[in-house]
């Protein structure tokens, strides 16, 4: 229970920090954000902090797609290296709302083979279905496979 109010609070500092910050990365950033998960020895030492989750919505803040890539790097790297506590905090962290259908998809699939073992996947389906069916489009076919 402590964990979990650590998260949220956590979540929230991060959320505010990201609502009042420019609507701009430079491209520098962007390189920087994208080439860290590359690197050899980061593999190994892999946890996630609300330094990625920022990252994560100051990217869909520019452009959704990006953060969807940033998202699946992330979660290869955690479910590679087995991960799962980063993949929980990551999703009990996440404010949903401030995400794209395109990040919480590629969340959803990269831990689909581990879902059994994260806390909330399910919820994150159903927040993702309903996502999802706002923008229009059809959740059975853009998650298929997924239930």
């Amino acid at each position: 229970m402590e964990q979990m109010t650590r998260n949220n609070s956590l979540s929230n500092i991060v959320l505010r920090k990201y609502t009042n910050s420019s609507s701009e990365i430079s491209r520098t950033d962007n390189k920087d954000i994208f080439t860290e998960y590359f690197k050899r020895g980061k593999k190994k030492s892999y946890l996630l902090d609300e330094q990625h989750i920022f990252n994560i919505y100051m990217l869909e803040k520019q452009e959704g797609r990006k953060a969807c890539i940033y998202v699946t790097i992330l979660t290869h790297f955690a479910m590679k290296n087995a991960h799962i506590d980063s993949i929980n905090y990551l999703i009990e962290s996440l404010d949903e709302s401030a995400v794209t259908s395109w990040s919480l998809m590629a969340l959803l699939r990269t831990t689909y083979s581990s879902r059994l073992r994260i806390n909330k996947w399910d919820h994150l389906y159903k927040v993702t279905y309903d996502h999802v069916l706002e923008e229009g489009l059809d959740p059975v076919r853009e998650l298929h496979g997924l239930k």
